[in-house]
């Protein structure tokens, strides 16, 4: 009977076990992608847009992902026929050591008569990110980057513009000196 309880403890531990794959701690982020997202009523949800340029101002956002790869210590199997556990940590979870330095949103186009072509629209967003969720000033999610644990920032237009179609361009410098850029599509708003 001790001989049955010991084996199936055993092969529980081993199905359920606590064992993780191998997995990189850390990301670096190498480059920028800009993806518009707008509301769609059928289905109450936000999709990303591939070919209407024309967006409602309060039913859109602008999603920034970072390009990364991961890197870092890996963790070693404890038992190589252990099931993967319900607590592994994701790829990359303990985020990146490189800090914005700065990020500024420039437009391309005569965004309204005080904005125009070149001109940075850094006070007529707010952005969040996974980590909070809330809203707030571009220059506040600068000045509180100590260390970059989310891969995307979602940035919503405070203002309308004045005039359609509206283009602008999105540059981001970290403390390490890269510097990565993107550039948005023609939009029209309403």
């Amino acid at each position: 009977m001790g001989r049955i309880i010991l084996l199936t403890l055993f092969f529980i531990t081993n199905i359920v076990g606590c064992s993780c794959p191998d997995t990189p701690d850390y990301f670096d982020i190498n480059g920028l992608e800009l993806t518009v997202y707008k509301y769609d009523q059928q289905t109450d949800k936000y999709t990303a847009v591939e070919n209407d340029l024309w967006l409602t101002m309060d039913k859109f956002y602008l999603k920034l992902n970072f390009n990364f790869h991961y890197y870092g210590s890996l963790r070693q199997f404890t038992n190589p026929y252990a099931a993967y556990a319900l607590t592994c940590e994701d790829r990359g979870h303990r985020g990146t050591d490189e800090k914005i330095e700065s990020l500024h949103i420039v437009t391309l186009t005569d965004f309204d008569t005080q904005h125009l072509q070149g001109d940075t629209l850094d006070n007529l967003f707010s952005v969040s990110h996974y980590g909070t969720g809330q809203k707030m000033p571009l220059s506040q999610l600068v000045a509180d980057t100590s260390r970059i644990y989310y891969r995307d920032i979602i940035l919503y237009m405070e203002q309308k513009p004045g005039q359609n179609p509206i283009q602008f361009q999105i540059d981001m410098q970290l403390n390490t000196g890269e510097k990565y850029s993107v550039t948005s599509r023609n939009m029209m708003i309403r």
